[in-house]
């Protein structure tokens, strides 16, 4: 996957927010590679919710902002808090709905297209 759901401790070491950081960038980066990052934090389904919708504010792509509350509803509803929570894990993990495409590869998926299998 491309992309890391971390918790970023300030120095005092007081917990901080989540962030969703990009694999590549971060091997590069030595900053976002301290103690200051905490891997693979538990997170809940609302949380990785709210830090997908923020992700998309901060892109200014608005028209996503509240689109993965929505999924994680609908998600918890039809799977099932544990379930939903890791199927929106995934979708963070490829960069959020707003930037999904990025990650997946899928040669002009407005077009028509099948899944195989």
């Amino acid at each position: 996957m491309g992309m890391t759901i971390v918790r970023v401790w300030d120095e005092d070491g007081k917990r901080g927010p989540l962030a969703l950081l990009d694999n590549d960038k971060r091997k590069q980066n030595e900053d976002v590679r301290d103690s200051a990052v905490e891997e693979g934090p538990t997170v809940s389904l609302e949380e990785i919710a709210n830090l997908l919708d923020q992700d998309a504010e901060n892109w200014n792509l608005h028209d996503f902002v509240g689109t993965h509350r929505c999924l994680a509803k609908l998600l918890h509803q039809q799977l099932g808090r544990d379930r939903a929570t890791a199927v929106l894990k995934n979708v963070a993990e490829h960069g959020g709905l707003h930037r999904i495409e990025d990650h997946v590869k899928m040669s002009r998926p407005w077009r028509r297209w099948r899944l195989k299998g």
